[in-house]
C-alpha cells in the first residue's frame, strides 16, 4: 500500500502523519471531504483546469492518463467540467494559461509548475480570486497553493546508495539527470550529493540531462561513456533500460543503476532467462508515482465539495513515500495494486517497456487501464483523508492543531 509520509526538509512545506489512512466509508461523492455540501454551484459543476509545464515523457503521459481516468469516473464525472492545458517549458506561458483559466471561470487548477518561483504570481492571482491551486510532482513556494509530490529525497538517496553499495563504496559514478530548473531536478540531484558523502571512495565524475525520457538516457549514457570510460554505476531519474539498451549496443557490460520502475527496466532485473529480455540487471527502482496529479484533482475536488471548512482543514502538502523494487523483490505478475509487479511482453493488454509500473495507489484507486489510456478503470475506492500535525515553520502558513493529509 502506498502511504502518504512526510519528513522536514529546507526547501518546503512539512507535514507530520500522525495516523494510517483509513478505507474510505463515505459515498465516493463525499470522500475526502470535510463537511459541507456536495452540490456543485447552482448544480451546475466545477471547473477544473489541469496546466502542465513539461510534456511527452512517459511519466507525463502516465500521470495525465490517470488524471483523465478519475474525471471519467463517477461522481467526477458529473460534477466537474475538465480543461487540459500544456505551457510546455516557458513560465511566462504556465503564467498566461493559469490567468486565462481563473478568467474563464475555474474553480481550481491543477499545476505540473515548471519552476518553484517563475509562477508564483499567477497562483498568488488566482488564490485572491478564491481559486483553489493543487501542484504536483514538482511543487512553488506560493504558501496559498498545496502540493502532492513523491519524496524525492528518500527515492534520490534510496538509487544513490543502492549503486554506491553495488560499486563496493568505491570508484566513478554518474547521473543521468532530468529538465533543468525543475524543482524535482534541483532536489534530486543535491539528494544523491548527500548521500554520496557517505561514500568518500566513490567520485560523481558527471552528469547529462536525459530530459526523463528513454531515448534521452540512450544519449546521455553514450556520452557519459565517452567521455569517463570508467564509469562503475549510475544513477537515473529516468532511463535505466534506455541507458542499459545503449550500453549493450556499444558491447559495454551493462553497470549498476539506481533508478526508475519503467517496465522495460523491471524485466530486465528478472533473473536471466525468465522471460527473453531478462538479463539480471544487477539494478532497483524507486517509484516515481504517477498517480500524484489524480490525487492532487481529488484534493482540490474534495475542498470544492467541502467548502471553506474543508479548505481550512486541509494540509498544504502532501508527500508520497516511494516504493522500491531490488533484484530479490521484482517478479512477474498480473497484480496491478503491487508495484513491483512486472507485466511479461505477451500481457494483454500490451504493456510497453517506457510503462511505468507505480501507477495504482488506494488513495486514487484507478487500475492498469486508466493509466494506459486514460479511460475511467476504478479497481477501489479511494481512501478519506485523515488527520495530521502541521507547522508553519516553511513557508508560514499556520496549519493549526492538524490538518486533513492527503
Amino acid at each position: 500500500m502506498t502511504s502518504a509520509t512526510a519528513t522536514k526538509r529546507p526547501t518546503h512545506r512539512f507535514v507530520l502523519l500522525t495516523a494510517l489512512l483509513v478505507a474510505c466509508s463515505a459515498t465516493l461523492a463525499a470522500c475526502g471531504s470535510s463537511g459541507g455540501s456536495s452540490e456543485t454551484p447552482s448544480g451546475g459543476k466545477f471547473k477544473i483546469a489541469l496546466i502542465q509545464s513539461y510534456s511527452g515523457n512517459e511519466w507525463q503521459n502516465a500521470s495525465t492518463n490517470l488524471i483523465k481516468a478519475v474525471t471519467k469516473t463517477r461522481p467526477w464525472s458529473e460534477k466537474v467540467d475538465f480543461d487540459h492545458q500544456i505551457a510546455g517549458t516557458d513560465p511566462q506561458k504556465q503564467s498566461k494559461i493559469i490567468t486565462d483559466e481563473v478568467s474563464a471561470g475555474a474553480d481550481a487548477l491543477i499545476v505540473y509548475p515548471i519552476s518553484p518561483t517563475a509562477i508564483n504570481t499567477a497562483i498568488r492571482k488566482a488564490c485572491d480570486q478564491g481559486v483553489i491551486v493543487v501542484n504536483y510532482d514538482s511543487w512553488t513556494e506560493e504558501p496559498c497553493s498545496y502540493n502532492v509530490h513523491a519524496d524525492i529525497q528518500k527515492m534520490a538517496a534510496e538509487r544513490a546508495k543502492f549503486v554506491a553499495e553495488a560499486m563496493n563504496g568505491k570508484g566513478k559514478i554518474a547521473e543521468i539527470s532530468g529538465v533543468p530548473g525543475t524543482t524535482f531536478n534541483t532536489v534530486h540531484e543535491e539528494a544523491v550529493e548527500e548521500v554520496l558523502k557517505d561514500y568518500p571512495g566513490i567520485e560523481l565524475v558527471a552528469r547529462e540531462d536525459g530530459e526523463w525520457a528513454q531515448s534521452g538516457a540512450r544519449e546521455s549514457i553514450a556520452k557519459l561513456i565517452s567521455a569517463h570510460p570508467d564509469i562503475e554505476g549510475y544513477v537515473a531519474q529516468l532511463g535505466c533500460w534506455g541507458a542499459t539498451q545503449k550500453l549493450q549496443d556499444l558491447g559495454h557490460e551493462p553497470l549498476p543503476c539506481g533508478g526508475d520502475m519503467a517496465t522495460g527496466h523491471l524485466r530486465m532485473m528478472l533473473p536471466k532467462g525468465e522471460i527473453p529480455e531478462a538479463i539480471g540487471l544487477q539494478s532497483q527502482g524507486s517509484s516515481e508515482s504517477t498517480f500524484t496529479g489524480a490525487l492532487a484533482f481529488l484534493q482540490a475536488y474534495n475542498m470544492l465539495v467541502g467548502g471553506e471548512e474543508a479548505v481550512e482543514k486541509r494540509c498544504h502538502e502532501t508527500i508520497i513515500s516511494p516504493s522500491e523494487v531490488t533484484n530479490a523483490t521484482v517478479s512477474l505478475g498480473e497484480d496491478e495494486k503491487k508495484a513491483g509487479n512486472v507485466y511479461g511482453p505477451e500481457h494483454k493488454p500490451e504493456v510497453n517497456p517506457e510503462f511505468l509500473a507505480d501507477f495504482y495507489s488506494p488513495l486514487v484507486g484507478q487500475g492498469l487501464e486508466g493509466s494506459l489510456r486514460g479511460v475511467s478503470d476504478q479497481i477501489s475506492k479511494p481512501t478519506e483523508p485523515d488527520e495530521a500535525s502541521g507547522d508553519n515553520k516553511i513557508d508560514g502558513v499556520a496549519e493549526g492543531g492538524s490538518c486533513l493529509i492527503p
